[in-house]
């Protein structure tokens, strides 16, 4: 009877290998064909075909997902394909002990789903990976999401879930390609490791932590309405970096319209984001002019809601009209503390014939233009002789 030694080894440590995956995580026989299956390739370099239909399925050698930061950008010319990335995915495999899989690289091909429908796809370049146990992590630079032509109102739902809520579970589902580094074996690519897992998201939870900082200028046009410039600091609880575009809120007083309320350019990061919001009052009416009066003698709340036409991208209305929060504003404006002092630098030099030059840089905390000035002082005179931006 012929045997081989290697084989018997092999089949050896796939048992045990098998036996000693903890009690916690679920087994069943197409786990147990991964495990042997990888095993067998880190100690032969070979993948048969049998390999590849047991990686294919939904619940295989990918466990878990976990996305820890995302950057999605709505300013896209076509506003049913948002870009994505990320910097930071964990992705939990199944437990074969001892053995740390060799991935170096991996690629993606994912279709997002909510509440049961599938709202779009997106395919990621390479990205580096590296395997710890049965943990991988790794990032995907921007990729395109795609979302499907009978997904729309999906999508803008999903986006106001996303919008309102303090966490929503996302379903995504697909498969990994995976390039492992097998030594004296070189490099293979393995295509199609499925997965499918439900991923909690965290939210914007409507942003309700807004906070009034400064009023920049406060002016009244020839049209009898008043044009306010203010800095508000908004906070975004989640993870997201959000790129929106020029975004209108209505603003409103004692639950009436008074106005309109412009952040261009809006883009949030997680946590503190001090951007500018221009308002137009509505002060040739009386709620308009209660308003301003009100500001006069005491703290006014400005009710900020999102509505039906909030933004120029059809994606992301529905999201935005959710959105209702309010901004106390404190009376006649007295401001808060800047996000950082103007003064940013100086020095001074004393040349040989005594003269002093003093150089200072002041830098707006808001605009980030800086100013240098710089005053030579002979004689005692102090006359600022330079200035540049």
């Amino acid at each position: 009877m012929k045997f081989s030694l290697k084989a018997v080894a092999l089949s050896a440590l796939v048992a045990s290998t098998v036996l000693a995956a903890p009690v916690v995580e679920k087994r069943d026989a197409n786990s147990d064909r991964i495990a042997a299956c990888f095993v067998g390739l880190l100690f032969t370099g070979t993948w048969p075909g049998s390999c590849k239909a047991a990686i294919s399925v939904d619940l295989g050698l990918i466990r878990s997902i976990a996305i820890n930061q995302m950057t999605m950008d709505f300013t896209t010319a076509n506003p049913w394909a948002p870009t994505m990335a990320s910097n930071d995915v964990v992705a939990t495999m199944l437990s074969i002990p001892g053995i740390t899989l060799p991935i170096d690289s991996v690629r993606q091909h994912v279709i997002i789903i909510d509440n049961g429908v599938q709202l779009g796809s997106f395919d990621t370049p390479w990205s580096a990976a590296s395997v710890n146990g049965g943990t991988m992590k790794t990032a995907f630079t921007t990729s395109a999401l795609n979302i499907f032509p009978d997904a729309k109102k999906a999508f803008s739902n999903f986006v106001g879930s996303l919008s309102t809520k303090d966490s929503h579970p996302v379903t995504l589902k697909g498969a990994v390609d995976a390039k492992l580094n097998l030594g004296i074996f070189g490099h293979l690519t393995i295509p199609g490791i499925g997965f499918k897992a439900v991923v909690p998201i965290k939210g914007l939870g409507g942003l309700k932590n807004q906070k009034y900082v400064l009023a920049i200028e406060m002016t009244t046009g020839a049209d009898q309405k008043t044009y306010l410039t203010s800095i508000l600091n908004i906070n975004n609880p989640s993870q997201l970096t959000l790129s929106l575009g020029d975004v209108n809120f209505d603003s409103t007083y004692n639950g009436k319209h008074v106005g309109i309320s412009t952040i261009k350019a809006l883009k949030l990061v997680p946590g503190a984001n001090q951007i500018l919001s221009y308002s137009i009052i509505d002060t040739d009416n009386t709620d308009g002019q209660a308003f301003v009066n009100g500001i006069a003698v005491g703290d006014v709340i400005m009710g900020i809601a999102g509505y039906a036409n909030s933004s120029t991208n059809p994606a992301l209305n529905a999201g935005l009209a959710a959105v209702s929060s309010g901004v106390t504003i404190p009376q006649n404006f007295q401001g808060l503390s800047l996000s950082q002092a103007p003064y940013k630098d100086w020095s001074m030099k004393i040349s040989s014939s005594r003269v002093a030059t003093i150089t200072a840089t002041f830098q707006s905390p808001y605009y980030g233009i800086p100013v240098e000035m710089i005053a030579s002082n002979p004689e005692g005179s102090g006359i600022i002789n330079q200035a540049k931006c």
